[in-house]
């Protein structure tokens, strides 16, 4: 897998979340960072096996909202695309709590089912 040259970041604009919300769907959100040394790890977010962003991990940070319908499990998987030194270290804090994966190598990934009422 090659990263794009600049890491999109996913923003919805208040409307685009109340639209969503209002649709039958909820907006879960996802800050990712670097929790060792920033040192160039990229990885790749895919929600339901559809791949949805690259994301180069910093300190400081980056948040992406996505929307998922409500009343259904989504699985959302982070695989290792670059390692700057070391494996790939990530931590998260969403909408559901707070997670830290192991150190991945390149091609490893780590999953999470979610769900909302």
């Amino acid at each position: 897998m090659n990263a794009p040259a600049s890491a999109p970041q996913s923003a919805l604009t208040p409307q685009g979340i109340a639209a969503v919300r209002a649709d039958g769907f909820t907006v879960f959100q996802m800050r990712m960072l670097d929790n060792v040394d920033q040192d160039g790890d990229v990885v790749q977010v895919s929600v339901d096996g559809v791949p949805m962003s690259f994301l180069s991990l910093t300190h400081a940070g980056a948040t992406l909202e996505i929307p998922l319908k409500k009343g259904e499990s989504h699985t959302i998987t982070i695989t290792a695309v670059k390692d700057g030194v070391g494996g790939i270290t990530l931590g998260m804090s969403t909408s559901v709590g707070d997670l830290t994966s192991r150190r991945l190598a390149v091609g490893e990934s780590e999953t999470w089912t979610i769900g909302f009422k």
